[in-house]
């Protein structure tokens, strides 16, 4: 369901990755290294940390400029952080405003 709600609010386009970090041989903490302390809650990126595992979801709703990242160790938590931004996003006459920032949702 909360998969379904990204595509109907994601006008442009989404994409989630897990643990692509492995993919290079890399672990959490190399991975996490290209974000700054602030734009992650700390007890987030220690657990991810801890678990070695980084779910990102990436959303531009309008348009290729513009996107939303939530960073989490839990999928089912980074998808519905997701979806609370871009609901966030809808005004009560249903017109989409521009996304209010990028980068990683913290």
């Amino acid at each position: 369901m909360t998969l379904n709600r990204i595509m109907e609010l994601a006008k442009c386009s989404a994409y989630l990755q897990i643990n692509d970090h492995r993919v290079v041989y890399a672990d959490a903490v190399d991975h996490l290294a290209q974000f700054d302390d602030d734009e992650l809650a700390p007890d987030i990126r220690a657990e991810m940390i801890r678990r070695d595992t980084v779910i990102e979801v990436w959303v531009y709703p309008r348009t290729p400029i513009g996107a939303y990242h939530v960073l989490h160790y839990d999928l089912d938590a980074a998808l519905r952080r997701m979806v609370e931004i871009l609901e966030a996003e809808v005004t009560p006459d249903g017109i989409r405003s521009a996304p209010a920032r990028g980068g990683t949702d913290a």
